[in-house]
């Protein structure tokens, strides 16, 4: 059972959205690939004291905010037959549980990505730049499947082939500022 003074005694830290993104890329035609990005919305980290591993992590990603350097593919990719941003327009990740790695600087976060409507465990796999002081600096890697969460646009080519691969991978840049408490 958890004390109270343990509670107090976690470091919360919140997002720098100034320096953080969200990025994913996934293949196009099967053959090159689309490189996109979001914009996070929220993000909260808490430590427990003089550790940079967390705690607990909580995220919010603006899914319309869908950016891959072409409009015509994100207005595209916002439509109901993708995204559906009108009715799903953020994705939320929750942290259940971290995972120590092999380097003091790496861990894996297990937790939920909630996207399309649709709740999957996603784990990440993570990395952690301490620059000392009140800030930190996390760059969080996962590959999952699209169709997994009920994005399945049908597009093929005329040979059968689909015209967007199934497995995305993603890349978040996560700088996070430490709360007065």
């Amino acid at each position: 059972m958890f004390s109270q003074a343990m509670f107090l005694a976690l470091a919360m830290f919140h997002l720098d959205a100034a320096h953080s993104t969200a990025g994913f890329t996934i293949k196009h035609f099967l053959v090159g690939s689309t490189h996109g990005t979001m914009k996070i919305v929220s993000a909260d980290v808490s430590l427990q004291p003089n550790s940079t591993v967390p705690s607990s992590v909580d995220a919010v990603i603006d899914v319309a905010s869908v950016n891959t350097s072409e409009k015509g593919r994100d207005d595209d990719l916002r439509s109901a037959e993708w995204f559906d941003v009108a009715r799903f327009p953020t994705m939320h990740y929750a942290s259940t549980r971290v995972e120590p790695a092999k380097s003091p600087n790496a861990f894996r976060v297990i937790g939920t990505l909630t996207m399309h409507g649709t709740t999957k465990d996603v784990p990440l796999d993570v990395t952690v730049n301490d620059a000392g002081g009140r800030q930190l600096h996390y760059v969080a890697t996962a590959t999952f499947d699209r169709r997994d969460f009920g994005v399945d646009a049908p597009g093929k080519t005329m040979r059968g082939n689909l015209l967007v691969g199934t497995s995305v991978t993603v890349r978040i840049d996560l700088t996070m500022n430490e709360t007065e408490g």
